[in-house]
This record gives C-alpha cells, sequence and structure tokens, in this order.
C-alpha cells in the first residue's frame, strides 16, 4: 500500500512539475463536459458504491468547453475522487454545468462535512490539508486541487470553492466555450 502511495505522489509531484514549468504540452480541443463528466465519475464509481455514495449528473449534452481532453477529465476526477472520500457513507455528489456568457461553469458539489472559511484560501495549495490525520488515513497525495488549479488556469479558465462546516462542498471550474468552427467535438 505504502510503494502505491509513493508511486502516486511522484506521478502527482511529476504532473504538478510540468504543469509549472509549462512542459506539458496541453491540446486545445472542444470537449463535451457531459462526455467528460460520466467518464470520471465512472472511474469513481466503484468507491462511491462502496461507500453507499450517489453521485448524479446534470450536464446538458450541448455544454462543450475549448481545453485539453485528458486534462479536463483529470480535474473532474480530482474533484469527484475528493468529494467521494470526504463525504460521509450515504452521502450525495452532483455534477451540474452552466454556460454563462462565454464560459462553462462545472460545479462539482457533495453534501460532506464542509471546510472552515480560514482553510479556503489555502485549499488548492501544494500539499495543503485541511485536517492531516484524517487525510492521511483516507489517502491521497494531497496535490489534486493543485492538480485543478494548474489545468484550470492553464486553458485560461479559473477554479473556486463555496464550503462552510456542516453544509457541504462546492467547487466551481471555469473555462472558455468552444466555438462553433473550433473542429470535431471530442
Amino acid at each position: 500500500r505504502q510503494s502505491e502511495r509513493l508511486s502516486e505522489l511522484v506521478e502527482d509531484l511529476l504532473e504538478l512539475s510540468r504543469l509549472e514549468s509549462r512542459e506539458l504540452q496541453l491540446a486545445e480541443k472542444p470537449i463535451n463536459v457531459a462526455m467528460a463528466a460520466q467518464r470520471a465519475s465512472e472511474a469513481v464509481r466503484p468507491k462511491a458504491r462502496a461507500r453507499n455514495t450517489a453521485i448524479e449528473l446534470e450536464v446538458a449534452p450541448d455544454l462543450f468547453v475549448l481545453a485539453d481532453p485528458r486534462g479536463i477529465e483529470q480535474v473532474v476526477l480530482n474533484l469527484l475522487d475528493n468529494a467521494v472520500k470526504y463525504t460521509p457513507p450515504n452521502g450525495h455528489i452532483w455534477v451540474s454545468a452552466t454556460r454563462i456568457g462565454e464560459e462553462i461553469e462545472l460545479r462539482v458539489k457533495d453534501d460532506g462535512p464542509g471546510i472552515e472559511a480560514r482553510h479556503l484560501p489555502r485549499l488548492f495549495e501544494r500539499f495543503y490539508r485541511v485536517d492531516k490525520g484524517r487525510s492521511r488515513d483516507m489517502g491521497g497525495t494531497g496535490l489534486g486541487l493543485s492538480i485543478v488549479k494548474h489545468l484550470a488556469t492553464a486553458r485560461k479558465g479559473d477554479v473556486r470553492v463555496e464550503s462552510a462546516p456542516g453544509q457541504g462542498s462546492t467547487f466551481f471550474i471555469t473555462l472558455p466555450v468552444a466555438p462553433p468552427d473550433a473542429g470535431n467535438p471530442a
């Protein structure tokens, strides 16, 4: 188990390093948000099922962002994985998206324990953990949200979170809408 965690940590550190140095060449293609959310949710469904946590997707099939195909899925996957980890058993997670002007806002909301306001400004820092002991027990590298931020901002997007203790958390990712003439959607 420890060697798997070490391997995950090394992979995440390399990914983050490539993103920060702009060494990683991200594609810019029209990506169907509903399909990306579906693929990411399928990847975390076994963990969610084991915790009896429901994942609901509410994403219209006609929403396309201009992004890296692997990157957008990784963003949603990291957010869903965190939501599954921190939502108590029998919880609920919602993924939704809306077009707002020339951007798509993707939301991952959970009914977990929520996060105190004092932690919110630092959540996207590498290795920052709200509850170090609990996080260590649940696995992860402490780099997922930092990777999410770098992937979103690399594509002229943004990321933010709203949360309060006892009220769950909602993570918001905004990315540019894919123009109609941007090529074949993925």
